[in-house]
Protein backbone atom coordinates (compact mmCIF):
# COMPACT_ATOMS: atom_id res chain seq x y z
CA UNK A 1 0.00 0.00 0.00
CA UNK A 2 2.66 2.52 1.07
CA UNK A 3 4.75 1.70 -2.02
CA UNK A 4 1.85 2.53 -4.34
CA UNK A 5 1.32 5.80 -2.52
CA UNK A 6 5.02 6.64 -2.79
CA UNK A 7 4.81 6.17 -6.55
CA UNK A 8 1.86 8.54 -6.75
CA UNK A 9 2.94 11.42 -4.50
CA UNK A 10 5.03 14.31 -5.91
CA UNK A 11 8.04 13.70 -3.65
CA UNK A 12 10.88 14.48 -6.03
CA UNK A 13 9.48 17.60 -7.66
CA UNK A 14 7.92 20.91 -6.73
CA UNK A 15 4.43 20.19 -5.38
CA UNK A 16 1.80 21.23 -7.94
CA UNK A 17 -1.44 23.16 -7.57
CA UNK A 18 -0.16 25.51 -4.90
CA UNK A 19 0.76 22.61 -2.67
CA UNK A 20 -2.19 20.19 -2.99
CA UNK A 21 -2.18 16.83 -4.74
CA UNK A 22 -4.52 13.86 -4.82
CA UNK A 23 -4.54 10.77 -6.99
CA UNK A 24 -5.80 7.21 -7.31
CA UNK A 25 -3.56 4.25 -8.14
CA UNK A 26 -5.74 1.59 -9.74
CA UNK A 27 -9.40 1.55 -10.70
CA UNK A 28 -11.76 3.27 -8.22
CA UNK A 29 -13.76 0.63 -6.36
CA UNK A 30 -11.49 -2.22 -7.42
CA UNK A 31 -9.51 -4.33 -4.97
CA UNK A 32 -5.98 -3.08 -4.35
CA UNK A 33 -6.74 0.50 -5.33
CA UNK A 34 -4.85 3.16 -3.37
CA UNK A 35 -6.20 6.64 -2.69
CA UNK A 36 -3.73 9.32 -1.60
CA UNK A 37 -3.46 13.05 -1.06
CA UNK A 38 -0.72 15.43 0.02
CA UNK A 39 -0.97 19.02 1.23
CA UNK A 40 1.73 21.60 1.87
CA UNK A 41 1.29 23.82 4.90
CA UNK A 42 0.52 27.22 3.46
CA UNK A 43 3.11 29.05 5.57
CA UNK A 44 6.17 26.99 4.60
CA UNK A 45 8.50 27.12 1.63
CA UNK A 46 7.73 24.68 -1.17
CA UNK A 47 11.26 23.26 -0.91
CA UNK A 48 10.60 22.43 2.73
CA UNK A 49 7.31 20.79 1.79
CA UNK A 50 9.03 18.72 -0.87
CA UNK A 51 11.57 17.50 1.69
CA UNK A 52 8.72 16.73 4.08
CA UNK A 53 6.91 14.61 1.49
CA UNK A 54 10.12 12.76 0.68
CA UNK A 55 10.64 12.01 4.37
CA UNK A 56 7.02 10.90 4.85
CA UNK A 57 7.26 8.38 2.02
CA UNK A 58 10.78 7.19 2.80
CA UNK A 59 11.13 3.43 3.16
CA UNK A 60 13.67 3.83 5.97
CA UNK A 61 11.97 6.39 8.23
CA UNK A 62 8.62 7.28 6.73
CA UNK A 63 5.07 6.08 7.17
CA UNK A 64 5.79 2.57 5.94
CA UNK A 65 8.02 2.19 9.02
CA UNK A 66 5.91 4.31 11.39
CA UNK A 67 2.67 2.53 10.54
CA UNK A 68 3.63 -0.95 9.33
CA UNK A 69 0.78 -2.88 7.77
CA UNK A 70 -1.69 0.00 8.09
CA UNK A 71 -4.01 0.43 5.13
CA UNK A 72 -5.38 3.78 6.34
CA UNK A 73 -3.01 6.49 7.55
CA UNK A 74 -3.34 10.23 8.19
CA UNK A 75 -0.07 11.99 9.03
CA UNK A 76 0.60 15.69 9.68
CA UNK A 77 4.08 17.15 9.97
CA UNK A 78 5.19 20.76 10.42
CA UNK A 79 5.55 21.26 6.66
CA UNK A 80 3.09 18.85 5.05
CA UNK A 81 0.17 16.47 5.45
CA UNK A 82 -0.14 13.01 3.89
CA UNK A 83 -3.22 10.80 3.89
CA UNK A 84 -3.77 7.48 2.16
CA UNK A 85 -6.17 4.54 2.31
CA UNK A 86 -7.43 1.52 0.43
CA UNK A 87 -10.93 3.03 0.70
CA UNK A 88 -12.02 6.16 -1.14
CA UNK A 89 -12.06 9.26 1.06
CA UNK A 90 -11.74 12.26 -1.26
CA UNK A 91 -14.16 14.98 -0.20
CA UNK A 92 -14.47 13.53 3.32
CA UNK A 93 -13.02 15.16 6.45
CA UNK A 94 -11.06 13.05 8.92
CA UNK A 95 -11.48 14.29 12.51
CA UNK A 96 -10.39 11.02 14.11
CA UNK A 97 -6.72 11.93 14.50
CA UNK A 98 -5.58 10.62 17.84
CA UNK A 99 -2.54 12.60 18.90
CA UNK A 100 0.15 15.06 17.89
CA UNK A 101 3.87 14.59 18.43
CA UNK A 102 5.45 18.01 18.38
CA UNK A 103 8.85 19.25 17.26
CA UNK A 104 11.26 20.48 19.90
CA UNK A 105 10.77 24.16 19.03
CA UNK A 106 7.22 24.08 20.31
CA UNK A 107 6.30 26.63 22.96
CA UNK A 108 4.15 25.93 25.97
CA UNK A 109 1.38 28.29 26.97
CA UNK A 110 1.50 27.21 30.62
CA UNK A 111 -1.19 29.02 32.57
CA UNK A 112 -1.88 31.59 29.85
CA UNK A 113 -5.30 31.06 28.32
CA UNK A 114 -5.80 31.88 24.64
CA UNK A 115 -8.98 29.92 24.30
CA UNK A 116 -11.57 32.69 24.51
CA UNK A 117 -9.96 34.93 21.92
CA UNK A 118 -9.08 31.97 19.73
CA UNK A 119 -12.60 30.61 19.66
CA UNK A 120 -13.98 33.98 18.59
CA UNK A 121 -11.32 34.39 15.93
CA UNK A 122 -11.62 30.85 14.65
CA UNK A 123 -15.33 31.24 14.00
CA UNK A 124 -14.46 33.95 11.47
CA UNK A 125 -11.36 32.22 10.11
CA UNK A 126 -13.19 28.95 9.52
CA UNK A 127 -15.79 30.67 7.36
CA UNK A 128 -13.09 32.54 5.42
CA UNK A 129 -11.10 29.36 4.82
CA UNK A 130 -14.16 27.48 3.62
CA UNK A 131 -14.98 30.19 1.09
CA UNK A 132 -11.37 30.49 -0.13
CA UNK A 133 -10.39 28.63 -3.30
CA UNK A 134 -7.21 27.46 -1.54
CA UNK A 135 -9.11 26.57 1.64
CA UNK A 136 -7.05 28.54 4.18
CA UNK A 137 -7.23 31.72 6.26
CA UNK A 138 -4.81 33.57 8.56
CA UNK A 139 -5.64 35.93 11.42
CA UNK A 140 -4.29 39.48 11.32
CA UNK A 141 -4.23 40.12 15.06
CA UNK A 142 -2.95 38.33 18.14
CA UNK A 143 -3.45 35.55 19.07
CA UNK A 144 -2.41 34.58 15.56
CA UNK A 145 -3.80 31.43 14.02
CA UNK A 146 -3.87 29.65 10.70
CA UNK A 147 -6.57 27.22 9.57
CA UNK A 148 -6.35 25.08 6.47
CA UNK A 149 -8.39 22.36 4.76
CA UNK A 150 -7.40 19.96 2.02
CA UNK A 151 -8.65 21.18 -1.36
CA UNK A 152 -10.82 18.14 -2.01
CA UNK A 153 -13.30 19.23 0.68
CA UNK A 154 -16.30 21.23 -0.48
CA UNK A 155 -16.87 24.50 1.38
CA UNK A 156 -19.55 23.19 3.74
CA UNK A 157 -17.51 20.15 4.80
CA UNK A 158 -14.39 22.23 5.26
CA UNK A 159 -16.16 24.63 7.61
CA UNK A 160 -17.92 21.82 9.49
CA UNK A 161 -14.57 20.09 10.06
CA UNK A 162 -12.83 23.26 11.28
CA UNK A 163 -15.77 24.17 13.51
CA UNK A 164 -15.71 20.73 15.13
CA UNK A 165 -12.01 20.98 15.91
CA UNK A 166 -12.35 24.54 17.21
CA UNK A 167 -15.06 23.59 19.72
CA UNK A 168 -12.68 21.18 21.44
CA UNK A 169 -10.11 23.78 22.44
CA UNK A 170 -10.05 23.97 26.24
CA UNK A 171 -8.71 26.82 28.33
CA UNK A 172 -5.56 25.05 29.42
CA UNK A 173 -4.96 22.87 26.41
CA UNK A 174 -1.39 23.21 25.13
CA UNK A 175 -1.57 24.61 21.63
CA UNK A 176 1.09 26.12 19.45
CA UNK A 177 0.57 29.86 19.21
CA UNK A 178 3.09 31.87 17.15
CA UNK A 179 4.79 34.98 18.42
CA UNK A 180 4.70 36.37 14.89
CA UNK A 181 1.92 36.31 12.32
CA UNK A 182 2.03 33.28 9.98
CA UNK A 183 2.73 33.91 6.31
CA UNK A 184 -0.37 34.12 4.21
CA UNK A 185 0.39 31.63 1.51
CA UNK A 186 3.39 32.99 -0.35
CA UNK A 187 5.03 29.63 -0.04
CA UNK A 188 8.21 31.30 1.12
CA UNK A 189 7.51 31.27 4.81
CA UNK A 190 9.99 29.89 7.30
CA UNK A 191 9.51 26.15 7.53
CA UNK A 192 9.93 25.98 11.30
CA UNK A 193 7.57 28.76 12.32
CA UNK A 194 5.05 27.83 14.98
CA UNK A 195 1.38 28.14 14.23
CA UNK A 196 -1.81 27.75 16.23
CA UNK A 197 -3.80 24.65 15.32
CA UNK A 198 -7.28 23.82 16.55
CA UNK A 199 -7.93 20.45 18.09
CA UNK A 200 -4.36 19.82 19.15
CA UNK A 201 -3.19 18.81 15.67
CA UNK A 202 0.50 19.77 15.48
CA UNK A 203 3.79 18.86 13.86
CA UNK A 204 4.72 15.18 13.96
CA UNK A 205 3.25 11.88 12.94
CA UNK A 206 -0.46 11.52 13.58
CA UNK A 207 -1.62 7.95 13.61
CA UNK A 208 -5.23 7.01 13.16
CA UNK A 209 -5.79 4.08 15.48
CA UNK A 210 -8.88 2.00 14.97
CA UNK A 211 -10.75 0.83 18.04
CA UNK A 212 -12.49 -2.07 16.36
CA UNK A 213 -11.15 -4.37 19.10
CA UNK A 214 -13.38 -2.55 21.59
CA UNK A 215 -17.10 -3.18 21.83
CA UNK A 216 -19.36 -0.16 21.69
CA UNK A 217 -22.11 -0.93 24.19
CA UNK A 218 -25.49 0.72 24.05
CA UNK A 219 -26.75 2.65 27.04
CA UNK A 220 -29.64 0.20 27.42
CA UNK A 221 -27.22 -2.75 27.56
CA UNK A 222 -25.24 -1.19 30.40
CA UNK A 223 -28.36 0.05 32.17
CA UNK A 224 -29.76 -3.48 32.22
CA UNK A 225 -26.42 -5.05 33.15
CA UNK A 226 -26.01 -2.80 36.21
CA UNK A 227 -29.64 -2.76 37.36
CA UNK A 228 -30.03 0.84 36.22
CA UNK A 229 -26.68 1.72 37.82
CA UNK A 230 -28.05 0.71 41.20
CA UNK A 231 -26.37 1.20 44.55
CA UNK A 232 -26.23 -2.58 45.00
CA UNK A 233 -24.10 -2.90 41.85
CA UNK A 234 -21.64 -0.24 42.95
CA UNK A 235 -18.06 -1.49 43.32
CA UNK A 236 -16.40 1.76 44.30
CA UNK A 237 -16.05 5.49 43.81
CA UNK A 238 -13.02 7.38 42.60
CA UNK A 239 -11.97 10.88 41.63
CA UNK A 240 -13.35 10.44 38.12
CA UNK A 241 -16.58 8.57 38.69
CA UNK A 242 -18.38 5.49 39.98
CA UNK A 243 -17.63 1.86 39.06
CA UNK A 244 -20.46 -0.68 38.81
CA UNK A 245 -20.51 -4.44 38.41
CA UNK A 246 -22.42 -5.39 35.31
CA UNK A 247 -23.65 -8.76 34.08
CA UNK A 248 -24.41 -8.87 30.35
CA UNK A 249 -27.02 -11.08 28.72
CA UNK A 250 -24.18 -13.41 27.70
CA UNK A 251 -23.47 -13.82 31.46
CA UNK A 252 -20.13 -12.10 31.02
CA UNK A 253 -19.28 -9.87 33.98
CA UNK A 254 -17.68 -6.47 33.38
CA UNK A 255 -16.84 -3.38 35.42
CA UNK A 256 -18.59 -0.25 34.16
CA UNK A 257 -17.10 3.14 35.01
CA UNK A 258 -19.60 5.97 34.82
CA UNK A 259 -17.37 9.00 34.33
CA UNK A 260 -18.13 12.18 36.22
CA UNK A 261 -16.04 15.24 35.49
CA UNK A 262 -16.61 18.87 36.37
CA UNK A 263 -15.97 20.12 32.85
CA UNK A 264 -18.13 18.94 29.96
CA UNK A 265 -16.19 16.64 27.65
CA UNK A 266 -17.22 16.58 23.98
CA UNK A 267 -17.90 13.22 22.36
CA UNK A 268 -14.97 13.62 19.98
CA UNK A 269 -12.58 14.32 22.86
CA UNK A 270 -13.92 11.32 24.77
CA UNK A 271 -13.44 9.08 21.74
CA UNK A 272 -9.87 10.31 21.28
CA UNK A 273 -9.19 9.45 24.92
CA UNK A 274 -10.73 6.00 24.39
CA UNK A 275 -8.47 5.45 21.37
CA UNK A 276 -5.39 6.22 23.45
CA UNK A 277 -6.51 3.88 26.25
CA UNK A 278 -7.36 1.14 23.76
CA UNK A 279 -3.75 1.05 22.63
CA UNK A 280 -2.39 0.34 26.12
CA UNK A 281 -1.46 -3.34 26.41
CA UNK A 282 0.29 -4.53 29.55
CA UNK A 283 -0.29 -7.46 31.89
CA UNK A 284 -0.38 -5.12 34.89
CA UNK A 285 -3.09 -2.89 33.43
CA UNK A 286 -6.79 -3.59 33.81
CA UNK A 287 -7.99 -4.33 30.28
CA UNK A 288 -10.36 -1.88 28.60
CA UNK A 289 -13.01 -3.90 26.76
CA UNK A 290 -15.55 -1.35 25.58
CA UNK A 291 -17.19 2.02 25.89
CA UNK A 292 -20.53 3.78 25.61
CA UNK A 293 -21.64 7.25 24.57
CA UNK A 294 -25.24 8.27 25.08
CA UNK A 295 -27.08 11.46 24.11
CA UNK A 296 -24.33 13.86 25.06
CA UNK A 297 -23.90 12.39 28.57
CA UNK A 298 -20.49 11.71 30.08
CA UNK A 299 -19.08 8.52 28.61
CA UNK A 300 -18.88 5.08 30.16
CA UNK A 301 -15.82 2.83 30.07
CA UNK A 302 -16.13 -0.95 30.35
CA UNK A 303 -13.26 -2.94 31.86
CA UNK A 304 -12.52 -6.57 32.61
CA UNK A 305 -13.98 -7.56 35.97
CA UNK A 306 -11.52 -8.75 38.62
CA UNK A 307 -13.28 -10.44 41.57
CA UNK A 308 -10.30 -10.64 43.93
CA UNK A 309 -10.53 -7.13 45.33
CA UNK A 310 -7.88 -4.45 45.57
CA UNK A 311 -4.62 -3.97 47.41
CA UNK A 312 -6.26 -1.94 50.16
CA UNK A 313 -8.61 -4.85 50.96
CA UNK A 314 -5.72 -7.27 51.50
CA UNK A 315 -3.09 -4.94 52.89
CA UNK A 316 -4.98 -2.66 55.26
CA UNK A 317 -8.26 -4.41 56.06
CA UNK A 318 -7.13 -8.04 55.89
CA UNK A 319 -10.08 -8.97 53.68
CA UNK A 320 -10.20 -11.47 50.79
CA UNK A 321 -7.43 -13.74 52.02
CA UNK A 322 -4.50 -13.99 54.38
CA UNK A 323 -2.15 -11.12 55.13
CA UNK A 324 0.35 -10.60 52.35
CA UNK A 325 3.85 -12.01 52.83
CA UNK A 326 6.89 -9.87 52.06
CA UNK A 327 7.54 -11.96 48.94
CA UNK A 328 4.03 -11.21 47.71
CA UNK A 329 4.38 -7.53 48.56
CA UNK A 330 7.68 -7.33 46.73
CA UNK A 331 6.11 -8.99 43.68
CA UNK A 332 3.25 -6.48 43.75
CA UNK A 333 5.70 -3.55 43.98
CA UNK A 334 7.65 -4.84 41.00
CA UNK A 335 4.44 -5.24 38.99
CA UNK A 336 3.32 -1.67 39.70
CA UNK A 337 6.79 -0.39 38.82
CA UNK A 338 6.78 -2.24 35.49
CA UNK A 339 3.35 -0.82 34.75
CA UNK A 340 4.48 2.75 35.41
CA UNK A 341 7.54 2.17 33.24
CA UNK A 342 5.21 1.19 30.44
CA UNK A 343 2.90 4.16 30.93
CA UNK A 344 5.64 6.76 31.30
CA UNK A 345 8.22 5.49 28.81
CA UNK A 346 6.97 2.65 26.63
CA UNK A 347 3.32 3.29 25.78
CA UNK A 348 2.34 3.51 22.09
CA UNK A 349 2.93 6.63 20.02
CA UNK A 350 5.64 8.16 22.24
CA UNK A 351 3.08 9.57 24.65
CA UNK A 352 3.75 9.57 28.38
CA UNK A 353 0.56 8.50 30.14
CA UNK A 354 0.04 9.97 33.61
CA UNK A 355 -2.37 8.12 35.87
CA UNK A 356 -2.92 11.08 38.23
CA UNK A 357 -4.86 9.12 40.87
CA UNK A 358 -2.58 6.23 41.78
CA UNK A 359 -3.35 4.64 45.16
CA UNK A 360 -3.77 1.20 46.72
CA UNK A 361 -7.54 1.40 46.23
CA UNK A 362 -6.87 1.47 42.47
CA UNK A 363 -4.49 -1.49 42.45
CA UNK A 364 -6.69 -4.49 41.71
CA UNK A 365 -5.39 -7.99 42.41
CA UNK A 366 -5.67 -11.05 40.21
CA UNK A 367 -5.11 -14.25 42.20
CA UNK A 368 -4.18 -17.34 40.19
CA UNK A 369 -2.98 -20.81 41.12
CA UNK A 370 0.74 -21.39 40.67
CA UNK A 371 0.74 -24.81 39.03
CA UNK A 372 4.54 -25.06 38.93
CA UNK A 373 5.49 -24.12 42.48
CA UNK A 374 2.17 -24.47 44.27
CA UNK A 375 0.42 -21.71 46.14
CA UNK A 376 -0.89 -18.66 44.31
CA UNK A 377 0.43 -15.86 42.13
CA UNK A 378 -0.91 -12.39 42.92
CA UNK A 379 -0.71 -10.01 39.97
CA UNK A 380 -1.35 -6.29 40.53
CA UNK A 381 -3.38 -4.44 37.91
CA UNK A 382 -3.66 -0.66 37.83
CA UNK A 383 -7.19 0.59 37.31
CA UNK A 384 -9.25 3.80 37.39
CA UNK A 385 -7.46 5.79 34.75
CA UNK A 386 -9.95 8.51 34.97
CA UNK A 387 -9.28 9.25 31.98
CA UNK A 388 -5.54 9.73 32.48
CA UNK A 389 -3.77 12.69 30.97
CA UNK A 390 -1.19 12.23 28.24
CA UNK A 391 2.00 14.23 27.91
CA UNK A 392 4.17 14.56 24.82
CA UNK A 393 7.60 13.07 25.41
CA UNK A 394 9.51 16.31 24.77
CA UNK A 395 7.60 18.13 27.49
CA UNK A 396 8.35 18.04 31.21
CA UNK A 397 5.01 19.20 32.60
CA UNK A 398 1.80 21.06 31.90
CA UNK A 399 -0.78 22.92 33.92
CA UNK A 400 -4.34 21.69 34.23
CA UNK A 401 -7.43 23.71 34.96
CA UNK A 402 -9.47 20.94 36.56
CA UNK A 403 -7.60 19.44 39.51
CA UNK A 404 -9.29 16.17 40.39
CA UNK A 405 -7.91 13.58 42.73
CA UNK A 406 -7.45 12.46 46.30
CA UNK A 407 -5.66 14.82 48.68
CA UNK A 408 -4.15 11.85 50.50
CA UNK A 409 -2.23 10.40 47.54
CA UNK A 410 -1.26 13.35 45.35
CA UNK A 411 1.58 15.86 45.83
CA UNK A 412 1.33 19.57 46.71
CA UNK A 413 2.43 20.92 43.31
CA UNK A 414 -0.51 19.21 41.62
CA UNK A 415 -3.27 19.70 44.16
CA UNK A 416 -2.38 23.34 44.87
CA UNK A 417 -1.05 24.57 41.52
CA UNK A 418 -2.35 22.08 38.96
CA UNK A 419 1.20 21.26 37.80
CA UNK A 420 0.94 17.87 36.12
CA UNK A 421 3.90 15.64 35.28
CA UNK A 422 4.97 12.04 35.59
CA UNK A 423 6.48 13.03 38.95
CA UNK A 424 2.92 13.18 40.30
CA UNK A 425 2.66 9.42 39.78
CA UNK A 426 6.11 8.97 41.33
CA UNK A 427 4.93 10.69 44.52
CA UNK A 428 1.86 8.45 44.64
CA UNK A 429 4.00 5.37 44.04
CA UNK A 430 6.22 6.39 46.96
CA UNK A 431 3.18 6.43 49.23
CA UNK A 432 2.15 2.99 47.95
CA UNK A 433 5.61 1.62 48.80
CA UNK A 434 5.32 3.04 52.33
CA UNK A 435 1.86 1.48 52.76
CA UNK A 436 3.12 -1.89 51.52
CA UNK A 437 6.12 -1.83 53.86
CA UNK A 438 4.28 -0.55 56.95
CA UNK A 439 0.87 -2.13 56.44
CA UNK A 440 -0.59 1.26 57.40
CA UNK A 441 -2.90 3.48 55.39
CA UNK A 442 -1.88 6.95 54.28
CA UNK A 443 -5.43 8.01 55.21
CA UNK A 444 -5.37 7.09 58.90
CA UNK A 445 -1.81 8.19 59.58
CA UNK A 446 -2.32 11.90 59.02
CA UNK A 447 -1.29 14.55 61.48
CA UNK A 448 -3.07 17.23 59.48
CA UNK A 449 -5.67 19.25 61.33
CA UNK A 450 -7.38 20.48 58.19
CA UNK A 451 -10.85 18.97 58.21
CA UNK A 452 -11.45 19.69 54.52
CA UNK A 453 -8.17 18.08 53.46
CA UNK A 454 -7.88 14.84 55.40
CA UNK A 455 -4.54 13.00 55.23
CA UNK A 456 -3.02 15.89 53.31
CA UNK A 457 -0.54 14.48 50.78
CA UNK A 458 -0.15 11.38 52.98
CA UNK A 459 2.10 13.54 55.16
CA UNK A 460 1.17 11.77 58.40
CA UNK A 461 2.53 8.42 57.22
CA UNK A 462 5.56 10.09 55.63
CA UNK A 463 6.43 11.93 58.84
CA UNK A 464 6.05 8.77 60.92
CA UNK A 465 8.35 6.75 58.67
CA UNK A 466 10.95 9.54 58.50
CA UNK A 467 11.16 9.81 62.28
CA UNK A 468 11.95 6.10 62.65
CA UNK A 469 14.20 6.10 59.58
CA UNK A 470 16.44 8.80 61.03
CA UNK A 471 17.11 6.36 63.89
CA UNK A 472 17.31 3.40 61.49
CA UNK A 473 14.62 1.70 63.55
CA UNK A 474 13.35 -0.65 60.83
CA UNK A 475 11.33 -2.76 63.27
CA UNK A 476 9.07 0.19 64.06
CA UNK A 477 8.55 0.90 60.36
CA UNK A 478 7.82 -2.48 58.82
CA UNK A 479 4.55 -4.35 59.20
CA UNK A 480 4.90 -6.62 62.24
CA UNK A 481 2.73 -9.27 60.57
CA UNK A 482 5.42 -9.95 57.97
CA UNK A 483 7.59 -12.94 58.78
CA UNK A 484 10.77 -12.01 56.95
CA UNK A 485 14.46 -11.58 57.56
CA UNK A 486 14.96 -9.51 54.41
CA UNK A 487 15.51 -6.20 56.17
CA UNK A 488 18.00 -5.25 53.44
CA UNK A 489 15.21 -5.31 50.85
CA UNK A 490 12.86 -3.45 53.16
CA UNK A 491 15.49 -0.76 53.81
CA UNK A 492 16.00 -0.33 50.09
CA UNK A 493 12.27 0.10 49.52
CA UNK A 494 12.02 2.67 52.32
CA UNK A 495 14.89 4.69 50.82
CA UNK A 496 13.27 4.64 47.40
CA UNK A 497 9.89 5.62 48.83
CA UNK A 498 11.30 8.58 50.76
CA UNK A 499 13.00 9.84 47.59
CA UNK A 500 9.70 9.51 45.72
CA UNK A 501 7.80 11.70 48.21
CA UNK A 502 10.27 14.58 48.30
CA UNK A 503 8.45 17.90 48.11
CA UNK A 504 10.48 19.13 45.13
CA UNK A 505 9.30 17.13 42.09
CA UNK A 506 12.63 17.70 40.33
CA UNK A 507 14.38 15.77 43.12
CA UNK A 508 12.17 12.71 42.77
CA UNK A 509 13.62 9.84 40.72
CA UNK A 510 12.00 8.85 37.44
CA UNK A 511 10.47 5.42 37.07
CA UNK A 512 13.46 3.98 35.19
CA UNK A 513 15.74 4.92 38.09
CA UNK A 514 13.33 3.38 40.58
CA UNK A 515 13.24 0.13 38.59
CA UNK A 516 17.03 -0.01 38.54
CA UNK A 517 17.29 0.62 42.27
CA UNK A 518 14.69 -2.04 43.06
CA UNK A 519 16.82 -4.58 41.22
CA UNK A 520 20.06 -3.58 42.93
CA UNK A 521 21.45 -5.99 45.51
CA UNK A 522 21.68 -3.52 48.39
CA UNK A 523 20.33 -0.15 49.53
CA UNK A 524 21.60 2.82 47.54
CA UNK A 525 21.92 5.33 50.38
CA UNK A 526 20.40 7.93 48.07
CA UNK A 527 17.98 9.33 50.62
CA UNK A 528 20.42 9.83 53.48
CA UNK A 529 22.86 11.75 51.26
CA UNK A 530 20.33 14.56 50.83
CA UNK A 531 19.55 15.76 54.37
CA UNK A 532 18.44 19.16 53.08
CA UNK A 533 15.55 17.53 51.23
CA UNK A 534 13.99 15.39 53.93
CA UNK A 535 11.45 17.77 55.40
CA UNK A 536 8.02 18.06 53.84
CA UNK A 537 6.70 21.49 54.67
CA UNK A 538 2.92 21.87 54.69
CA UNK A 539 1.71 25.39 55.30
Amino acid sequence: MAERVRESLPCEQKPPNGGFFNDTAGQPGAAGTAYALALCSVDVARADCRDCLAMATSNSSGLVKQCPGSSTVAAAYDQCLVRYSDAGFFGTADTNIVYARYGRDRIQTGQISYSGALKQGLAVLNALAASSTQRFAVSKASPYALVQCTWDLPADRCQACLDLLATNISDFMTIRVPIEQPDGGSGGGRGRRRRGLAGGVGGGVLRSRKIDQLKEYTYDELKKATGNFSKDAELGRGAFGVVYKGTLESKKVIAVKKLQRKEKVEVEQFMNEVRILSGLKHKNLVKLEGYCVHQGQEGRLCYEYLPDGNLEDRLIHGRRGAKLTWKERRHILEGICKDLQYLHNESPDDIAIMHMDLKIDNILLQVQEDRKKGGVIITPKISDFGISRNLETDKQHEYVKEVVGNWSCLPPEFMEKGKASTKVDIYSFGLIILEIVTGKSRKSSSSSSLADKPSLYGEGLIKQVREHWEKRDIEKIKDASMDTKRDDEIEKCIEIALDCVLEDPEMRPDIATIARRLNEASPTASYKTRPDQINLVVE
